[in-house]
């Protein structure tokens, strides 16, 4: 069965000019120290609702699709753009497609990660997050759910 492909996020220029933005703690999670990050849009706590695009890359010479469901998880959430000041959120609901052979990515290069937001009620926010090559390939596919505590 042949399907149509998605059409990529349009990002202005290549993953290459946009500058390594250096994440850790105390302002992120740990493991932010050991990914690269290349902001395009989507600044926590800037009051903003937009959606937030990311090169994102693993170190190393190997991609997996453990690797691949860490990276399409990598991001904040939606929500932290929408606040203004620190906020506790947490996951209520998680899954990931894998939809790509991670031995033809090249690790070298990062992936662009896009995170939009479905909708919102009650504090509850439904999020859809998917990581693209630079070639314009969807490589994973992953919703979720997330309540914004207090």
């Amino acid at each position: 069965v042949s399907l149509p492909n998605l059409a990529p996020p349009r990002v202005l220029g290549p993953w290459r000019d946009v500058p390594v933005v250096p994440l850790g703690p105390p302002a992120a999670p740990p493991f932010t120290q050991h990914l690269e990050f290349r902001l395009v849009q989507g600044i926590p706590y800037s009051g903003k609702v937009e959606d937030i695009a990311c090169w994102v890359r693993a170190p190393g010479d190997h991609l997996d699709a453990a690797a691949l469901v860490a990276l399409v998880d990598a991001m904040w959430p939606v929500p932290i753009l929408a606040v203004t000041e620190p906020r506790p959120m947490a996951t209520l609901s998680f899954a990931s497609s894998v939809l790509i052979d991670p031995g033809s990515l090249n690790p070298a290069e990062p992936l662009l990660h896009v995170s939009t937001l479905v909708g919102s009620s009650h504090g509850y926010v439904t999020e859809h997050r998917q990581l693209w090559t630079p070639d314009g390939r969807l490589a994973v596919d992953n919703p979720q759910v997330i309540v914004i505590i207090r």
